[in-house]
């Protein structure tokens, strides 16, 4: 078995942070434009960002709330569609597979949407507030043992 290079590595990570943004503006009973909102100014809060830092984030949470709203778009034809595979007597495998492609495409799309900006938001990151970021992010970690 291959174990991941370092690109590997990064990309991985970059697509994790970029479906927990998806996820954290998919919670609560606000708007999805509140929640954005919200994770925006928590964020340029906890890292105090500068007027640059601040446009780029801004950039980010554009994206993102693009991205979730396609998500959430799909969410009901994603659904349906599963329901029609239910409702068959018998499901082909291929058939199942062509459903998880095709939703897996999707998800890949929209996360591959926010990468652009999201690596942009980082590279504007010194190192303190990158750290910062580490620290939030192993703080609030499972264990994964």
């Amino acid at each position: 078995m291959k174990l991941f290079n370092k690109k590997h590595l990064k990309k991985l990570l970059i697509g994790s942070l970029a479906f927990s943004l998806f996820l954290g503006l998919t919670g609560c009973n606000k708007s999805p434009e509140e929640r954005a909102d919200k994770f925006a100014d928590r964020v340029s809060d906890k890292l105090e960002l500068n007027q640059a830092q601040e446009a780029l984030l801004i950039d980010l949470k554009n994206s993102a709330l693009e991205a979730s709203l396609a998500l959430k778009a799909n969410k009901q034809t994603m659904h349906s569609d599963f329901e029609d595979l239910i409702s068959l007597n018998s499901i082909d495998q291929d058939q199942m597979n062509q459903f998880a492609d095709t939703n897996i495409e999707l998800l890949h799309a929209s996360i591959k949407s926010v990468v652009p900006s999201f690596v942009a938001f980082h590279a504007s990151l010194n190192d303190e507030q990158k750290q910062q970021v580490i620290d939030f992010i192993n703080k609030h970690k499972k264990d994964r043992d």
